[in-house]
Formats: structure tokens, C-alpha cells, sequence
């Protein structure tokens, strides 16, 4: 600990592979995982983000990626009727249409893309948000969402490492096969679960760090931890880093995290385009129907297009 800095920085190192503007990049998890995502997208990189909404449990992500990977379409046996519309448990509730049909439709469709970008990304970014998991009694699996159904049809299990572990560096394994060049970054969510309570919170945290010390720890070359939660924690510790809930971390923490992330995934001279990438896309977060705003806009977007053609 430096003396004079009079806080404990956590350094996450950097990793041994770093990401370009050529790779694709995937997120899939927790509402962190969304800031990233909105960041890496900001700074000019080919991003998808959680391809069927959030889902904060490791077991259920894996489990619809693995259901894309192997190309096992939804069909009607996989959805449930909530508040008058369709949806699926694997699946954040963002997915739901009155018409069961016209869901699997749109639920398949995407299993197909996400399908396309596990085979074809170099970099896969699993955020783990909590290890607490809510098992659907009809299945004895975890859902993504439950949906708002009765909550008797569930029972809430916190998973120990182990056995996040297996469901998880099960779906590593297959991807790999698929996509031998695939990178996966694994890190914790710094929001707290405060609804389980702040020993049911402390103890889902421990079981997803374990988790991503057993997916990282002997697989460096495949498998890397960034550290976004011991960064909140450890580093900033400070109620003023919080949003007005004390739980998410606000606009200054996600941009310091951010930056942290960029020092552990970037080289030097990715950092410096994404920043400048960043500066000019500040101008779509403006909305304007003006033929000049409009023409700025074109103009602007031309110019990141010759940015990015330059580093190819």
C-alpha cells in the first residue's frame, strides 16, 4: 500500500491478450455488465449485450447460451403465462408478447444470432451478479426471471462455487470447441443484493468470487477475473460512490471502474482511439430533427468509420 495515497488501490493487472477495435466483444449478465457494454459501444467497438436481458445468476446464463450454442430452439413447452402475456424463464421479462407464437419467433431468432457472435467473438464477458437462485420446482433448474408467478412454484437456493462451477466451465468448454480463440473475462457485480440481506448478500458475493478464482485460476490462458467488485470495495469504500439507493454505483464509480477496465483490457494505443471515439459519439446522446444536427450527426459518424478503417 502506498503510504500518501491513504486508500488501498486494487490493481486488476492487465490482460494477456488485449482487446482490439477489430474484435467483437460479448457481455452477458448483470445490470454492470450493461455499463460496460454502453462504454465499449461508446468508444467505437462491436458489442452485444445481454442478448436476452439481464440475468444476474451464472447457471442461468450459461444455460441459454449453452441453448444457442447447440441450436435448441424454444418452443411452446419453454414458456409460461404471466399478467396476461407470454414469456420464458430464461429470459429477462423484456421478452414477452401476448402472442405465444410470435415469442418463439422472436426468442429463436435471437438464439440464432447470439449463436453467431459466441462462435465468431474473441472476448466473452461473464458478470456474475449473485449466486442466490430461484429453482422452478417443475424443472428443479434456475430461471433468469421468475416472472412474477407464484412464489410457491420456486424455491430460493443459494449455489455454493462448486456448483456454479460446473454449469459454468461445462458452457466454457463446449464454446471453446466451437470458437477456439474465444478469450472469457469473468467479474463480479459491485451492486449488492441488499433484498437477501447484508449476510446473504456477503455470502452470495464470496461463493461468485470463489467462483471466478476456480474459472480463472488454473485456465489464465482461456479464462481471466477482472476485479469491478474488490474496485468498489476495496478501492473507492466510500458511501459517496454509491448511487442515491446505496447499492449501485453511481455515474463517478462506473467511470472510474471503466477506466480501470480499459487499463486491464486495452493496450495503450486502444485506449487513446476508444477515447477519442468517445468524445465524438457524445453527439448521438443529442436529439434533434434539425437538417444541421442531422448532418452533424452523419458527418460525425463518418468520421469515426475513417478511425476505425485506419487501425485495420
Amino acid at each position: 500500500m502506498n503510504d500518501e495515497a491513504f486508500r488501498t488501490i486494487v490493481d486488476p493487472g492487465t490482460i494477456g491478450h488485449p482487446i482490439k477495435h477489430k474484435d467483437r466483444v460479448m457481455l452477458v449478465g448483470s445490470c454492470f455488465s450493461e455499463h460496460i457494454g454502453k462504454k465499449l459501444v461508446s468508444g467505437g467497438f462491436d458489442v452485444k449485450i445481454n442478448p436476452f436481458g439481464i440475468i444476474f445468476h451464472p447457471n442461468a446464463m450459461v444455460r441459454v447460451l449453452l441453448r444457442a450454442l447447440d441450436g435448441r430452439e424454444f418452443s411452446k413447452n419453454d414458456l409460461v403465462e404471466s399478467e396476461g402475456t407470454w414469456r420464458s424463464l430464461e429470459a429477462h421479462s423484456q421478452w414477452q408478447n401476448a402472442d405465444r407464437d410470435r415469442l418463439i419467433q422472436e426468442l429463436n431468432e435471437e438464439l440464432r444470432i447470439t449463436r453467431k457472435w459466441l462462435e465468431n467473438s474473441p472476448f466473452l464477458i461473464l458478470t456474475f451478479g449473485t449466486a442466490w437462485g430461484y429453482v422452478y420446482r417443475d424443472s428443479d433448474r434456475v430461471v433468469a426471471n421468475c416472472h412474477k408467478l407464484a412464489q410457491d412454484q420456486f424455491e430460493k437456493t443459494l449455489f455454493t462455487s462448486q456448483e456454479m462451477y460446473d454449469q459454468v466451465k461445462a458452457f466454457i468448454d463446449r464454446l471453446q470447441v466451437r470458437n477456439p480463440n474465444v478469450k472469457v473475462i469473468t467479474t463480479v457485480s459491485p451492486v449488492r443484493h441488499w433484498k437477501d440481506g447484508a449476510r446473504g448478500n456477503a455470502l452470495s458475493k464470496s461463493n461468485l468470487l470463489l467462483l471466478a478464482h476456480l474459472l480463472s485460476s488454473p485456465n489464465k490462458d482461456k479464462a481471466e477475473y477482472f476485479p469491478a467488485y474488490e474496485i468498489m470495495m476495496d478501492d473507492l469504500r466510500d458511501y459517496r460512490f454509491f448511487d442515491r439507493d446505496m447499492l449501485h454505483p453511481n455515474q463517478t464509480a462506473v467511470e472510474y471502474i471503466w477506466k480501470r477496465f480499459a487499463g486491464f483490457a486495452m493496450d495503450e494505443s486502444t485506449r487513446k482511439l476508444a477515447h477519442r471515439i468517445g468524445g465524438l459519439s457524445r453527439i448521438f446522446e443529442h436529439r434533434s430533427d434539425s437538417a444541421d444536427h442531422q448532418a452533424k450527426v452523419e458527418e460525425t459518424r463518418q468520421q469515426i468509420q475513417d478511425l476505425l478503417n485506419s487501425q485495420t
